[in-house]
């Protein structure tokens, strides 16, 4: 594991440009050739609606953090509310997500594990 302190944080935009991820702690252990990693957690910033970026090697858990929340779509199935402070989500990383926003930008904590370390309990 690497410990990392704020000053080494990294802010990187969203593949899509919806949003932006400071990512908190990486492993320093890999999968899928090596190139990988096989966790990651992060604070996302979501500024807009739109689709979440595939991952599709890994299970996600996402929390709201900051803002009135954010609704979910996992392919193309009913809507999920989040809207509470800390209230979880699992999911694939590999399946269609749509978010929308409930009233302005959030912040959410993410946790993703690597499908080869461990399966999340999913819904």
């Amino acid at each position: 594991m690497i410990i990392l302190s704020p000053t080494d944080y990294i802010t990187m935009p969203w593949k899509n440009g919806g949003g932006k991820t400071c990512q908190l702690a990486i492993s320093d252990q890999c999968h899928i050739d090596d190139e990988l990693p096989l966790w990651r957690l992060s604070i996302a910033t979501i500024a807009q609606d739109g689709p979440f970026s595939l991952f599709e090697h890994y299970q996600r858990c996402i929390m709201l953090l900051e803002g009135a929340g954010m609704r979910l779509r996992f392919n193309q199935q009913e809507w999920i509310t989040i809207n509470t402070p800390l209230q979880r989500q699992l999911f694939s990383g590999q399946w269609q997500t749509d978010c929308e926003l409930i009233d302005g930008t959030i912040k959410d904590f993410n946790l993703m594990v690597a499908n080869a370390l461990h399966t999340l309990r999913l819904m």
